[in-house]
Parts: structure tokens; C-alpha cells; sequence
């Protein structure tokens, strides 16, 4: 149950909850995902930028600006670092934060 899969299964499941209406549920997956993710791996892992990601768009639903713009900055921290600047992953996020 803590292995790094888990936590990806976790924040499908969550992205698929979400889309159903069902925020709280989604989020405390989410959380439950980040807590596997940063047991497994590094704190500049992709993954856990994923997961970062869904969190901030969940939190955007539920008018939570500020919350999603933290997680949104920890995942832009790691794509720019993963990926370096101008990358179309890191463009993306750039993107999304400006909405917030």
C-alpha cells in the first residue's frame, strides 16, 4: 500500500473522483498519494509533480486560490528543475499558475 504505484493509482482515482463531483474524497486521496510519494522518492520526482498538479486543480475547484497556487509552485519547482525552463511541461504549468 506504500509503494509508489499506489500513490499514482491513488491520484488517478482521484482525478476520475473529481470529475464525478466529488471533491473532499478526491482531495484526501490526493493527500493520501503525496504521503506514498515522498516515503518512495525524492522531493523533486516527477511523479510527485503530478500529484502536486492534481492537488492544485482540485483545490482551484473549491476557490482554495491560494492553497493551489503553493501546490502549483512545488510543481513548477520540479518540472523546472527536471525539465529546464521553456519546456512545454513547465510551460504548461506556467500557464496554470497564472490562472490562479
Amino acid at each position: 500500500e506504500n509503494h509508489p504505484k499506489v500513490a499514482m493509482l491513488y491520484n488517478s482515482i482521484a482525478k476520475d473522483l473529481a470529475k464525478r463531483g466529488n471533491q473532499n474524497a478526491a482531495l484526501d486521496l490526493s493527500s493520501k498519494a503525496v504521503k506514498i510519494q515522498l516515503m518512495n522518492s525524492r522531493e523533486d520526482h516527477p511523479d510527485l509533480a503530478k500529484i502536486y498538479i492534481t492537488m492544485a486543480d482540485l483545490l482551484k475547484t473549491q476557490s482554495k486560490y491560494h492553497d493551489a497556487a503553493e501546490f502549483c509552485d512545488k510543481a513548477l519547482a520540479i518540472r523546472s528543475k527536471v525539465f529546464g525552463e521553456g519546456h512545454p511541461f513547465v510551460d504548461e504549468l506556467l500557464q496554470k499558475r497564472s490562472e490562479l
